[in-house]
């Protein structure tokens, strides 16, 4: 979503595929982290998480995830999708951190162990 701006945050989200839900972090203070995802048949897809920037040391993404793998299974979903996962990218190298971790390589499901 760059640049950041509302007409390319409703172009983002309005690219769903009319499944698009989220999850909100609150705390006393008022949410503080909100994660969208979309439901399939097989397991719950990570589209984007966003939170306080002042709260980057307390984890709140990755307790998203976890909120979100939670939930996941509470309705009976094997899968957590946590979207693209390119290896050596700062932005996106959180996510070697759940395992077990697969990805899709020509039309194979592969796993994958990050060091």
């Amino acid at each position: 979503m760059y640049p950041p701006s509302r007409q390319t945050y409703d172009e983002f989200i309005g690219e769903s595929l009319g499944n698009t839900q989220f999850l909100v972090a609150e705390d006393s203070e008022g949410v503080i982290g909100v994660l969208v995802f979309d439901r399939f048949n097989d397991g719950l897809s990570a589209v984007y998480c966003f939170y306080e920037p002042d709260r980057e040391n307390e984890s709140v993404g990755t307790s998203m995830i976890i909120r979100l793998t939670l939930l996941a299974r509470s309705v009976g979903l094997p899968y957590n999708y946590l979207g693209y996962y390119v290896e050596n990218c700062r932005k996106m190298s959180y996510k070697a951190r759940f395992t077990p971790l697969e990805v899709l390589s020509d039309n194979d499901w592969i796993r994958l162990n990050p060091a």
